[in-house]
């Protein structure tokens, strides 16, 4: 692109920001789904449209967002944007408007553009107290009014405080609500700690709280503790669940965004539109898809296509997030893959007995090609449950869990 500024002839590649790079950007043009069963529908459930818009993030117009979602194969899509963002002025992101105007406005949006092959469901990103007072980020979607929280917007300088703590928006939240933590396990970094009183989830948390987005766009140190710390809470028997979003502000191909304001910028090949994703099994329709979520019938992927089951002597056939009644079961689990997201470098199906400091791995097996499955049968020797995982250097998926013997809390 070139344009001309007082007469001389500018040339512009990819962008016009002094600070980064102008390598192309990357387009793959895929020949097929991704990998998945068909009974799964793919979503990024932690998106935010230009709905977010303050000092130093800004996302992405709805109609673009539904229309690169569904090109690049999804077919439901959760718009969570900021609270702190959501109540001020649509031009002005530190002048505050009771009527909600910008909330308004994207509610509308959504209605607009969500079709029957790209479901868009309203969300927010809360900016909640956590049980030390802190700022925690929470996702609330599908509630049915703007919940106010603006500890942590740096709209007004040296008032930290918390609007709501997580135990009373899990009080206040509509019942079909979905309620998730965000990126729970995500180091805080020093500044944002200092400056906006930012801090951290616990994984003990009410069990209206459906569960953990541990997967945040990138299979990082905060994807990995929120996994550690998941499987933890599962052997103490709770029955919370996994979820998948990319944290996505706008970045459809790369990420851009201020990391010193007026000062300096900040580009990765991270947190881009897909990069993480929940897998729902449900149909087509958002009252399916979030009734799913909250039962846990889901799993978090960055590409790999994961089948779980159990089947027990009568022949009932039990998925994600369901308790399999039986004395003896039959495990079976497949994993899939293609061109896109490479070869599966091990596929692990693990099993956990309440109450044991860590879980049994079932199998362990590296994947010769695009598929792998396997069927193993056992008799429980104690309330527990299975989970199946798949991981290379660049990709992971991992399941929530099939429960037996009931006694979890």
């Amino acid at each position: 692109m070139h344009y001309r500024i007082r007469g001389k002839k500018r040339y512009v590649f990819t962008h016009n920001l002094r600070q980064l790079r102008h390598d192309p950007l990357q387009i793959y043009i895929a020949s097929q789904k991704i990998p998945g069963h068909e009974s799964y529908l793919f979503g990024d459930i932690h998106v935010h449209s230009d709905a977010t818009d303050d000092q130093v993030e800004f996302g992405a117009p709805v109609e673009c967002l539904a229309a690169t979602a569904k090109a690049f194969g999804l077919q439901f899509q959760p718009i969570t944007d900021h609270s702190y963002d959501l109540d001020d002025e649509p031009a002005h992101y530190n002048l505050l408007n009771p009527n909600l105007p910008r909330w308004k406005k994207l509610t509308a949006e959504i209605e607009k553009f969500s079709s029957s092959d790209m479901l868009l469901i309203r969300g927010e990103e809360v900016s909640a107290g956590n049980h030390r007072g802190e700022n925690v980020h929470f996702l609330v979607i599908n509630h049915s009014e703007y919940i106010p929280g603006s500890g942590d917007s740096a709209e007004k300088w040296f008032r930290f405080k918390p609007e709501l703590s997580i135990s009373q928006i899990v009080e206040k939240a509509d019942s079909k609500a979905l309620l998730i933590a965000a990126h729970p396990a995500e180091p805080t970094p020093f500044l944002q700690k200092l400056l906006l009183n930012r801090g951290a989830w616990t994984f003990q948390q009410p069990d209206r709280l459906n569960g953990f987005q541990i997967l945040n766009g990138k299979l990082d140190i905060g994807f990995r503790e929120g996994r550690r710390q998941w499987i933890k809470q599962l052997l103490l028997g709770k029955k919370q669940f996994i979820y998948g979003g990319s944290d996505a502000h706008g970045n459809f191909n790369r990420y851009r965004q201020i990391k010193i304001p007026m000062l300096t910028l900040l580009e990765k090949d991270e947190h881009t539109l897909g990069s993480g994703l929940t897998a729902v099994m449900a149909k087509a329709n958002p009252e399916s898809i979030l009734e799913a979520m909250q039962k846990g019938r889901c799993y978090v992927t960055t590409g790999f296509g994961l089948w779980l089951t159990l089947e027990n002597e009568a022949g009932q056939i039990f998925h994600l997030g369901e308790d399999a009644a039986g004395e003896g079961l039959t495990i079976r689990a497949r994993v899939l893959s293609n061109a896109e997201f490479g070869p599966v470098e091990r596929c692990r199906l693990s099993m956990g007995l309440i109450g044991e400091a860590e879980e049994q791995e079932l199998i362990s097996k590296k994947m010769e090609n695009d598929e792998w499955q396997a069927e193993l049968s056992f008799s429980p020797k104690g309330p527990g449950y299975i989970r199946l995982e798949a991981w290379s250097a660049t990709e992971a998926a991992l399941s929530n869990p099939i429960w037996f013997g009931k006694e979890h809390c």
